[in-house]
């Protein structure tokens, strides 16, 4: 027992199996191995209690008067019936048992919720529960409220539990609390006050007790009351919205108009995330009344309040901000699809109405409808700011890519011509004007604008593909091949492009082919996954893009023996296309032309059979389909031609050992593990840097070679090569648990934690993982109550561990979005130093890519410090 009170759960029990070894009928070692088996679920299953209650059920069989065997089953028993019936037997055999009762309460209130409620109701009426049952309530007079009466009863149960309680033990501030509760859900508000006072009588600081207090003083109408305990709530959790949204209202009762005003926008910027939810108030005799029912809506949310509120004050400013400050959180932090931002728009155009001279609301407005088309409201939107803000470069930024997009390009370059007049150095401006002056066939223009734009963004293919376009325009197609392959090289840095001998391929038609490569190197870069959130400018480039196939069945015609042009057009098959309307607006996807492909690639061999490339191309897209067979004859092929290439080897290892590349979405295949640690053996052989191969090949060596040392080694080299490589610290973690190095399994998932810290309801699979591993660790090392605050964390972090489905963090392909997510997580978890660094890199590299809606979001993600 002294270890078990220690926390050292695993020697706990193994002292007390050895206990039940001696002794079968040991009541009291089945009894505390069940307590173990409650600290650190993971021992017996890490989503059923059944290893406890095999224990306690053993407890009881060997002690029938074992009350507090009775209590831990039934606090350990996911069925209500049986929870109910255990804690009964536990009362029946210690009357005196205050956690007993206080449990049963708990049980009974919540089975007076709604939503389970009903299931019982359905249960009683059907006869499954029958009377006698714990769950049995008599419904023959109940008429139509067979529902009401059946929650009515379950509170009056768990009010006769806490009574109890409070009998035995007159301090229990949690039995007062959770007795206000259930008074306020029986709309008994007078007796809810009274057992919330007592509860903040005993413990002061419970802010929750002040906030349901307030809400039970609203229903009694005592709106002075209810501000004051809404307030000590503030006080008491700075950070909760719905305190300040319940101050709102009362204020706005209590004609305090700018102090409700004030409330709601501090609200807000407290916690956007936070849904507001509208609530009717209701008017008798003349006066605003309120009702408040957080069994429904936890909290009151001025939503209803804020579109009548014009009409009680004069203060249309304060008005205005509020609706101001409600569509940026609307536009910025809950939400993302188009009828959001529709509702965004709303609140923007409603405090325009009450302060025309808000100059942000046109500018916030004029950014939502550019993302959702409407060019020329986008357009009014700006021009008024320019108006009443002639040194706005961001109006004229965004004005300009309102008006090109509407297919104004005169228009755009005069707007673009003012942003970089005001501030030459602002975001890609010289870029857009460049991109405007070449449709506008302006190529001398374009090409000073987008040599411009290279010397400022030197990484920016776009900017490289439209140089191109101008040379072309300019005849100078020289010049426009070497931007063509720069914008390869910049999209995918491994893919060795060169330039074809002229004796092979002229000018003319060279020109084609490389302007070919470079739109399908920038297909494949824009992201078109989400339609609702795709910029109209991505769908009009993206659908230039499309045109490399086109060029190079130009190229095809013009030079039917090029190989090159043969593999080029096969990758353009694969690509993903979009189906369009006449008016370019995005309707659906439809998958590559994979015959097509296969049939490009199959005469690029036959031209040059030893055209590797090819071979690499189809062993992708035989794997993508499914045939891993073809592919891996592919990649051998691929290995004889190249017999050090370490990615082949890599390639063909994916497939025998059965796994999915994140780039290539390899199927899941049969596995044959020899095969693929030889591969990727030969990987690292050729590469000794390549950390994925490593990390694939420590899988194998441990799972089918039980090699531990061996994939101990591999982990150790990854970190060396990268020491921020959480997988390896993950992994070299498990190792060392199998290897008994328990302090240093602990030291590994600690260091993967700190950099992967995945904040609640991520349901991130490999963070939750770590924390179980982690505890694992802590209750080897005999800290079995840390062990436990792991296995909690996990579950808050991914409330189902066996769940299929993957993890939600950040992107990499997009690392001003993984910068944006990572700051708002670290956020969220009270971490504002690295927050804000995180934002602030996001909020440079949307600045840099020009894309104001964004860029604007991380500024007001940054203004909430």
């Amino acid at each position: 027992m002294e270890a078990f009170e220690k926390g050292d759960y695993k020697t706990a029990l193994q002292r007390l199996s050895r206990a039940i070894e001696l002794n079968k009928e040991f009541s009291q070692a089945y009894y505390y191995r069940g307590r173990v088996y409650d600290e650190v679920p993971w021992l017996g299953s890490a989503t059923s209690p059944v290893p406890a209650i095999e224990e306690y059920d053993s407890a009881i069989k060997y002690n029938p008067k074992y009350a507090e065997a009775y209590f831990r089953r039934g606090t350990a028993s996911w069925s209500d019936q049986d929870k109910i019936e255990c804690l009964n037997m536990a009362i029946q055999l210690k009357p005196d048992f205050t956690e007993a009762y206080y449990a049963r309460g708990l049980a009974r209130s919540e089975m007076g919720v709604a939503e389970k409620a009903s299931s019982y109701v359905q249960s009683v009426l059907g006869g499954v529960i029958k009377e006698g049952s714990p769950l049995y309530v008599n419904l023959e007079t109940a008429g139509d409220k067979y529902l009401t009466v059946y929650m009515s009863a379950m509170f009056r149960f768990s009010i006769t539990d806490f009574t109890s309680v409070i009998k035995l033990e007159p301090n229990h501030a949690q039995a007062y609390y959770e007795l206000g509760v259930a008074r306020f859900k029986l709309e008994e508000y007078r007796e809810a006050v009274e057992a919330f006072s007592q509860a903040i009588r005993i413990s002061p600081d419970n802010g929750e007790a002040h906030y349901l207090r307030g809400l039970a003083h609203v229903n009694l109408k005592d709106y002075p009351k209810a501000a004051e305990d809404f307030t000590e709530t503030m006080r008491l959790k700075p950070n909760d919205s719905a305190a300040y949204d319940q101050r709102a209202v009362v204020r706005f009762v209590l004609e305090d108009y700018d102090g409700a005003l004030e409330d709601y926008v501090k609200g807000l910027r407290v916690e956007p995330e936070q849904s507001p939810k509208p609530q009717v108030l209701y008017t008798a005799g003349g006066r605003t009344f309120i009702k408040a029912d957080f069994t429904i809506n936890p909290a009151l949310h001025f939503e209803a309040v804020l579109s009548e509120l014009k009409k009680y004050t004069p203060n249309t400013i304060k008005v205005a901000d509020a609706f101001y400050q409600r569509g940026l959180a609307k536009q910025y932090v809950r939400y993302s699809g188009r009828d959001e931002r529709e509702k965004a728009v709303a609140d923007f155009t409603q405090a325009i109405l009450l302060n025309p001279a808000l100059t942000d609301a046109y500018y916030q407005r004029g950014l939502d409808r550019i993302q959702s088309g409407a060019h020329a409201d986008a357009i009014r939107d700006f021009t008024v700011v320019i108006r009443l803000n002639p040194q706005n470069v961001e109006a004229y930024f965004n004005r300009g890519q309102a008006y090109y997009q509407a297919g104004d390009k005169p228009a755009a370059i005069a707007d673009f011509s003012q942003a970089i007049k005001l501030k030459p150095d602002f975001t890609n401006t010289y870029y857009q004007r460049g991109r405007a002056y070449y449709y506008s066939g302006n190529a001398e223009q374009a090409l000073l604008d987008l040599e411009q734009a290279i010397k400022n963004y030197p990484d920016l293919p776009e900017a490289y593909y439209y140089r191109g376009l101008a040379y072309e325009l300019a005849g100078r197609q020289e010049k426009a091949i070497a931007d063509y392959i720069q914008v390869a090289h910049l999209t995918s840095p491994d893919e060795d492009v060169k330039r074809i001998n002229q004796d092979r391929l002229n000018l003319g038609v060279a020109t084609t082919y490389y302007r070919g490569v470079a739109r399908l190197h920038l297909a494949l870069k824009v992201d078109v996954s989400d339609f609702d959130n795709l910029n109209k400018t991505q769908v009009l480039d993206y659908i230039d893009y499309l045109k490399a196939f086109k060029d190079f069945t130009e190229v095809i015609v013009a030079n039917p023996k090029l190989a090159e042009a043969y593999y080029q057009r096969g990758r353009a098959f694969q690509l993903a296309g979009l189906i369009t309307s006449e008016g370019g607006e995005v309707v659906g996807r439809v998958g590559g032309d994979i015959r097509g492909a296969l049939s490009d690639f199959a005469e690029a061999i036959r031209l040059n059979p030893g055209f590797v490339e090819v071979y690499l191309a189809g062993a992708k897209l035989y794997a993508s389909n499914r045939q891993p067979q073809p592919a891996i004859a592919e990649l051998t092929t691929v290995i004889a031609l190249r017999p050090k290439e370490a990615q082949s080897y890599y390639r063909r290892g994916l497939l025998h050992a059965g796994q999915r590349s994140r780039v290539d979405e390899h199927p899941e295949l049969s596995e044959n593990p020899a095969a693929a640690l030889a591969d990727y053996t030969a990987a690292t052989t050729y590469d000794p840097k390549f950390i994925q191969a490593y990390l694939n090949r420590a899988v194998l060596l441990q799972k089918y070679k039980k090699d531990l040392s061996g994939a101990l080694n591999d982990y150790t080299t990854v970190i060396g090569l990268d020491p921020e490589n959480v997988p390896a610290y993950r992994g070299r973690g498990d190792i060392r648990m199998a290897l008994k190095d328990y302090p240093g399994a602990l030291q590994d998932y600690t260091r993967a934690i700190e950099l992967n810290p995945s904040e609640p309801g991520s349901y991130d699979f490999d963070s939750a993982i770590t924390y179980v591993h982690r505890g694992m660790a802590l209750y080897e090392l005999g800290d079995g109550k840390r062990a436990r605050q792991d296995f909690s964390q996990a579950l808050l972090i991914r409330p189902c561990l066996t769940c299929a489905g993957g993890s939600v963090t950040a992107s990499q392909a997009n690392k001003a979005e993984g910068f944006l997510r990572k700051g708002l997580a670290l956020l969220r978890r009270g971490d504002k130093t690295g927050s804000k660094e995180n934002l602030e890199k996001a909020a440079t590299l949307f600045y840099a890519d020009g894309d104001m809606p964004k860029y604007q979001n991380v500024k007001y993600q940054l203004s909430r410090f």
